[in-house]
């Protein structure tokens, strides 16, 4: 089966497509802040007479040049100040968008899911049958090194290959029977497709108790007063 892609759904490519334009604008942002932020130190460190707002437009009024320049620092404090409510606003934009793709990923997964589940559910069953179909080899590598051993043979040259990290499905604490367990677990198989001595724990993954038998209330006695009164 091959799965789309996820870019390939129009709401969910045009969500993610803002957002990164946002996150762009938002880098740009960041770096002009930088930027103004060098050069206001660089003023604040030099002999740079500070002219107050009021003054220095009056000079720019009067035309005499000794208006507030790019570098002036009260020229840089205010696109500062410009530039820090933009990454204010970018960042909650940011914020809304994120939001917004991720509840469209969500959508999307769902949708896909629904496809996909089926097959998930076959693939898993086919891993729980090989799983099996391997213990019942690896049972009879068991048998056949230990049936040597019972007759007496030596078995220098013979090298029994188990796997231990995996186990048996005769051991209930094994890595193996904690699979098909959670196979049943999750409705994967069915109770049935355990081993026999594995069921009874299947009972307990999925929940299974005997039905609890009803409960009375007990009557509750009359009270004096109310026999007094009727």
């Amino acid at each position: 089966m091959e799965l789309p892609n996820l870019n390939d759904d129009l709401a969910f490519a045009e969500a993610a497509a803002k957002l990164a334009g946002l996150q762009s604008d938002m880098a740009a942002a960041n770096r002009q802040h930088a930027e103004l932020l060098a050069r206001l130190n660089k003023q604040a460190a030099g002999p740079v007479e500070q002219l107050d707002a009021i003054t220095a437009k009056a000079h720019q009024l009067l035309g005499n040049g000794a208006g507030p320049s790019e570098e002036d620092p009260i020229t840089l404090r205010a696109q500062l100040a410009r530039v820090g409510e933009h990454r204010q606003v970018l960042d909650a934009a940011i914020g809304i968008q994120r939001g917004a793709v991720a509840k469209c990923r969500s959508e999307v997964s769902r949708r896909v899911l629904t496809e996909v589940l089926p097959q998930h559910r076959l693939l898993v069953r086919e891993v729980a049958k090989r799983l099996k179909a391997l213990d019942a080899a690896l049972s009879e590598e068991y048998a056949l090194t230990d049936e040597l051993h019972r007759l007496g043979f030596e078995t220098g040259s013979l090298r029994s290959m188990p796997i231990p990290q995996l186990g048996k499905l005769s051991d209930p604490n094994s890595r193996a029977s904690a699979y098909l367990l959670e196979c049943v677990e999750f409705r994967f198989l069915d109770l049935v497709d355990l081993p026999e001595n594995l069921q009874p724990l299947g009972r307990v993954k999925l929940g299974a108790k005997a039905p609890k038998a009803p409960t009375v209330a007990p009557k509750k006695s009359r009270d004096p007063a109310e026999w007094e009164a009727a």
